[in-house]
C-alpha cells in the first residue's frame, strides 16, 4: 500500500502540473469571473501570483480582501451542506 502511495504521488503532481490549474484564471474573457473562485483567491492570499503590475497576475482585490473571499466561499459552502443535509437527513 505504501509502494502505491509513493508512486502515485508524482504522477498527481504531473497531472496538476499538465492540467495548470491556474491558467483558468488568466483568460481573459473568462477573468473577470474566474478571478474570485477559492484557487486564485488562495494564490493571492498566499503571494503565489507574479506582481499586480503584470497584467495576467493582477487581480481586482489584495491579500486581506481574498481572505474575506474565501471566508464567503467557506460560509457558502457550509450553507450550502446544511440546505442540503436538512432537506435529506431524517
Amino acid at each position: 500500500m505504501h509502494e502505491r502511495l509513493v508512486h502515485g504521488g508524482p504522477a498527481v503532481l504531473r497531472l496538476r502540473d499538465d492540467l495548470d490549474v491556474g491558467r483558468l484564471g488568466n483568460i481573459p474573457k473568462l477573468r473577470s469571473v474566474t478571478q474570485y473562485l477559492p484557487d486564485q483567491v488562495g494564490m493571492v492570499i498566499m503571494h503565489i501570483t507574479g506582481p499586480q503590475t503584470e497584467p495576467r497576475w493582477a487581480r481586482d482585490y489584495g491579500p486581506w480582501t481574498g481572505i474575506g473571499l474565501l471566508a464567503l466561499w467557506a460560509a457558502a459552502a457550509l450553507i450550502g451542506g446544511y440546505l442540503v443535509l436538512r432537506r435529506r437527513d431524517a
